[in-house]
């Protein structure tokens, strides 16, 4: 019954079969799942839940409003209301609208958001970005623009590169949207996808390195690279990059290289 469903999500439903026999309930509803969702997903729950509430609170509202009866065994299999069938139905079509969707979409989340997607925690994203960003990239048939210090770009196919451009003044509110625009600029010019995320990505940072070489990282806003697309744009053009931060990573640059795990500097 629950093949076309993730382990977790399976899990979750065994956790809201549980909250259904203790409730005496006949069926699996909506708010045992919401039972079972706060039971399997830790993260999902401290960071939503936070000290405002418990699931214990959770749980006397829902009995405030439910008819309990005698609990019923778990052994039994309950079945899903119908109201609960339509709830995960449509949780399913949202899983699967960027697995089916007619071209990769493009996702540009930073770490937190990334989290959000995964369910795990920000720490557990920070740990691993290249695995997190290739696999949720690969699973989802999309192409994720991890943002952050050295933003990765994780294609459908499985390539991660790692963009050397970039500064800390960038953590400002409305960078990510000049990234977006800029990349949506890119695309609507026809060039491949991956070509034009990387150039993307690369102008975002090297516009903001150059305005921060100019007034410092401190107070650097989202207009500032708004203001300075064209030069920037200007001078790649013409292959003046003595801007562009080129550290080097071990024996190697950041430029045209890969590694065993397949990813590329550039």
């Amino acid at each position: 019954m629950f093949e076309r469903y993730t382990e977790k999500a399976r899990r979750v439903i065994f956790f809201a079969r549980y909250e259904a026999s203790q409730f005496g309930s006949p069926y699996i509803e909506t708010e045992h799942l919401l039972l079972g969702l706060l039971r399997e997903d830790k993260a999902l729950t401290n960071r939503f839940l936070r000290s405002h509430t418990s699931i214990d609170s959770i749980r006397k509202q829902i009995e405030g409003h439910a008819t309990i009866r005698e609990k019923v065994s778990t052994s039994v299999d309950l079945p899903l209301s119908h109201e609960c069938k339509r709830v995960l139905a449509y949780a399913a079509e949202e899983a699967e609208r960027l697995r089916f969707a007619k071209t990769p979409p493009v996702l540009t989340p930073h770490p937190g958001e990334m989290a959000r997607l995964t369910g795990a925690d920000t720490a557990t994203i920070s740990r691993d970005r290249i695995g997190v960003a290739r696999s949720f990239a690969r699973d989802h048939r999309c192409h994720v623009v991890l943002k952050g210090a050295r933003t990765l770009i994780a294609t459908s196919d499985g390539r991660v590169f790692i963009n050397p451009t970039g500064n800390p003044g960038m953590a400002s509110g409305g960078m990510g949207d000049v990234l977006s625009g800029i990349l949506a600029g890119l695309l609507t010019q026809g060039l491949e996808i991956a070509d034009a995320l990387k150039l993307g990505v690369f102008l975002h940072g090297f516009v903001a390195d150059q305005a921060a070489s100019a007034r410092g990282e401190i107070g650097l806003i989202a207009s500032d690279v708004i203001d300075g697309l064209p030069r920037g744009i200007r001078e790649l053009s013409k292959g003046k990059m003595q801007n562009a931060r080129r550290e080097p990573l071990g024996r190697t640059t950041n430029f045209k290289m890969q590694n065993a795990r397949g990813v590329r500097k550039f």
